[in-house]
């Protein structure tokens, strides 16, 4: 319930930007805009955040020194205190591509980005049909950037969800 209302927050904010940086538009423009937001697969609202900017990314590849992950229905969790594995874990992102957010999708997991006990960046990564992203954000605030999963990472998520984890209910 908590992530529905933090994407309807950030959905609102979304459409708030927009309506302050564009031109005005007649109603038969506004309608083509309403529709094509709204556009759906299972029900869910399709939407797009920038990608994550690459000095950030190049923050968490130099100066990360803690990785935690959380997965949502596996019982398994997955740390990382040492920087060439969390180099490891950042092949996971597609830095070329942003990704088009499906509210109907649900979270596989949670990673934190840290350094010296502090969280420099987190984000919700999903992967399941359709849904194979990451979407960031920093603690506390509503989501930022997204980016498509790289297939490195599909492929890692695969193995782990393919392995004898047992799945929460």
């Amino acid at each position: 319930m908590k992530r529905v209302i933090l994407l309807m927050m950030v959905l609102s904010f979304a459409m708030v930007s927009c309506k302050q940086n564009s031109k005005t538009l007649d109603s038969k423009d506004t309608n083509k805009i309403q529709a094509k937001s709204t556009e759906s697969k299972k029900d869910g609202k399709i939407y797009r955040l920038p990608p994550l900017p690459r000095h950030i990314y190049d923050d968490i590849y130099k100066y990360s020194d803690y990785l935690d992950v959380l997965f949502e229905d596996l019982d398994f969790s997955m740390s990382q205190d040492n920087n060439a594995s969390i180099r490891t874990f950042l092949q996971n992102i597609n830095l070329k591509r942003t990704a088009a957010l499906n509210t109907a999708c649900k979270p596989m997991g949670h990673v934190s980005f840290i350094k010296n006990g502090e969280s420099i960046i987190e984000a919700d990564f999903y992967h399941e049909p359709g849904c194979y992203y990451f979407i960031f954000y920093y603690e506390g605030d509503p989501p930022m950037f997204s980016n498509s999963m790289s297939e490195t990472g599909i492929q890692f998520f695969n193995n782990l969800k393919s392995r004898s984890f047992k799945v929460r209910k």
